[in-house]
């Protein structure tokens, strides 16, 4: 398999067919790059909506923070994949 920096696209070494990476990971691990975007999106959004309701409440503002530490990491994992074909 080969990584080509310039169009990211995975090829196959021996069909040569130039594949998007997300093709290439559904088609290889049977997981939906996409779907999995889109819900850690809808947990991005819900938790920066959190964050104004939080000013009196200092838990709930420091989970929230945490909370984005993890959307981060998994936009990281996840989301960077999916975009790469956007």
């Amino acid at each position: 398999m080969m990584l080509k920096q310039s169009g990211l696209k995975i090829c196959e070494k021996t069909t040569n067919f130039p594949l998007e990476v997300k093709d290439y990971i559904a088609m290889n691990t049977g997981i939906n790059i996409q779907a999995i975007d889109t819900k850690i999106q809808v947990i991005k959004k819900a938790t920066e909506e959190l964050k104004p309701l939080a000013d009196k409440f200092p838990a709930v503002a420091r989970n929230a923070a945490r909370l984005m530490a993890s959307v981060k990491m998994l936009e990281i994992e996840v989301s960077d994949i999916a975009n790469l074909t956007k």
